[in-house]
């Protein structure tokens, strides 16, 4: 079926048997396609019960409930284009529904502990987690270039902190330690490495220091196995789906983004998404003109575009700022409004 006939069975019945069938084929070929591991499902295990229950899931979670597919069909101008952004976007859910282990906790924590505490300086801005960071009595560090290697043997070196642990089936996230302990083992770890570091180097010491490796190192040549037989690069597979320190550098920024735009800008990136919006309905709407419309459209994109880097995370950066509105809007009132 071609995507014009889709958009049809869309205005007339909202989700029928030829797109549901769409919806359907984006999970398993996302799934296939993008090496998920069990621990990606929410039963640690793919078969077809798993696939229904996330599509179930997805539909209602994001496509229907934050105007996702009419989003896709609206923005596609084939169906090749069409199942993409399909796949691309039940990636999206389902690294976000990943229930978060105890080094993403660390991560967030970490983030959070280095812009409060008083004895750390942020010495080299950017994204959060290649931000440089150091103590606030250093004069002019350097810039910390050592490798994996190197970090952990530093961080053998600092005395242990009381660690928490929960009993393995206890319904919450293990803190690990408490934020004063955490504290101080940054500050340790700054002191020992003499060089400012980023978030992703006390990640990764955190990692080691508290035995959160899931598995072994693997050599980024090395082939891996795919369920049809065939073999892929490592390297290809692990840049697969966005690392945990970009799915919170990516919703951070969609956050900042929000605050940047003005109100009518918000409803116009909103309002765009439904199945029957053109820039003439939506200037009726809200009462502006259509080249108004047109420009709004445009200065959002702009902004998004000056805060991201590249097309494809400018994508995700929207779609988050596209649901991040949805939540906010009262269920009541139209999209956009």
């Amino acid at each position: 079926m071609d995507l014009e006939s889709l958009k049809i069975e869309h205005a007339t019945d909202g989700v029928g048997p030829h797109l549901y069938e769409e919806i359907c084929d984006a999970v398993r070929l996302a799934i296939h396609h993008g090496h998920y591991p069990a621990s990606y499902s929410p039963y640690g295990r793919w078969d077809n019960p798993t696939f229904d229950d996330l599509t179930q899931e997805w539909l209602v979670e994001k496509l229907l409930r934050n105007n996702h597919l009419s989003y896709l069909l609206i923005r596609n101008n084939t169906v090749e284009t069409f199942r993409f952004g399909l796949r691309q976007s039940f990636c999206q859910f389902l690294i976000g529904q990943r229930k978060r282990n105890a080094l993403q906790n660390l991560f967030r924590r970490s983030a959070d502990l280095l812009e409060a505490d008083a004895r750390f300086h942020c010495f080299q801005g950017g994204k959060r987690a290649q931000s440089r960071w150091g103590l606030t009595a250093w004069k002019g560090p350097e810039l910390f270039a050592g490798d994996d290697h190197e970090l952990r043997v530093l961080q053998q070196l600092i005395p242990g902190p009381k660690v928490i642990r929960y009993r393995p089936d206890a319904r919450k996230l293990s803190p690990i330690l408490s934020d004063a302990d955490l504290a101080d083992f940054i500050a340790r770890l700054m002191d020992a490495v003499g060089r400012t570091v980023s978030l992703a180097h006390i990640t990764d010491a955190l990692k080691w220091r508290f035995g959160l490796i899931d598995a072994e190192p693997l050599s980024l040549d090395e082939p891996v196995a795919g369920e049809d037989g065939t073999f892929t690069r490592a390297d290809s597979v692990a840049h697969s789906a966005p690392s945990p320190e970009d799915q919170v550098v990516r919703s951070e920024t969609a956050g900042r983004i929000i605050m940047e735009l003005t109100p009518r800008q918000r409803q116009v990136l909103v309002a765009r998404t439904e199945i029957d919006s053109t820039y003439a309905g939506i200037a009726t709407r809200l009462d502006c003109s259509k080249s108004t419309v047109e420009n709004e459209i445009k200065a959002g994109w702009d902004l998004i575009r000056s805060r991201t880097d590249g097309d494809d995370e400018a994508t995700e950066v929207h779609d988050q700022i596209l649901e991040l509105l949805d939540a906010e809007r009262p269920a009541s009132s139209p999209a956009g409004m």
